[in-house]
């Protein structure tokens, strides 16, 4: 009979802490780790039913190894039209906290900027994040600032928002402290792509597209 109750107590036990180790909390968030090729290791969040990265992606190579290629130059940066990225004020100080920034074509190229088994978030992926913290599906689909306070509760979150700044065509840098910019995955058109923008003093979020060349951070969401 003692042995019993032993077996029967390490069952409850280790059921216990199965469910302890996923438990989510009153938000409906649970954390997590990814790492990519370079072996950056980055936290995620489940919020409502996606994961996300809480931080900026950091990687220098494609997921097959290929590495992309690092700009510094403003010339370069501006007339190229393949995949690129560079490192805020070619700062390499810079990476621990606000990650590197991407031109579009990055983005999009077949040897995929994210993890294995992530991808880089679309525009879809970012109206229902912007949803689940509250934004009417009415607003989801505007363009510019949209929504009320969903940039603040995002800012409250776990998802942290990295005021990470941009890289302009011509190649300058500007707005680091002040405002994050992610590229999505989603293309507008031949020479633009859709976008996520955010103000450390600004409570909605901005919805637009902006040309391919740009240098923006980017954000993974789990397959």
């Amino acid at each position: 009979m003692y042995k019993f109750y032993c077996i029967a107590f390490l069952i409850t036990f280790t059921l216990f802490l199965s469910c302890s180790n996923s438990m989510s909390s009153p938000d409906g968030i649970i954390s997590g780790e990814v790492s990519d090729i370079d072996g950056n290791i980055y936290k995620t969040e489940k919020i409502g039913k996606q994961w996300w990265m809480t931080e900026n992606l950091k990687v220098t190579r494609f997921s097959n190894g290929d590495s992309i290629r690092i700009i510094s130059n403003n010339n370069e940066w501006s007339k190229l039209r393949s995949a690129g990225y560079c490192n805020y004020g070619d700062d390499t100080s810079n990476v621990a906290v606000f990650g590197r920034l991407y031109n579009w074509y990055a983005v999009n190229d077949n040897r995929n900027l994210a993890p294995e088994g992530w991808h880089v978030a679309s525009d879809e992926d970012w109206q229902q994040l912007e949803m689940y913290f509250g934004m009417p599906h009415s607003q989801a689909d505007s363009i510019g600032f949209r929504g009320s306070d969903e940039a603040a509760k995002l800012k409250e979150s776990a998802f942290a928002v990295i005021p990470s700044g941009f890289r302009e065509p011509d190649g300058d840098f500007a707005q680091i402290g002040t405002f994050a910019y992610w590229w999505s995955s989603t293309e507008f058109c031949t020479l633009n792509a859709w976008l996520r923008g955010m103000s450390i003093n600004y409570g909605k979020i901005s919805r637009n597209f902006d040309s391919k060349i740009q240098g923006f951070s980017v954000r993974c969401v789990k397959d």
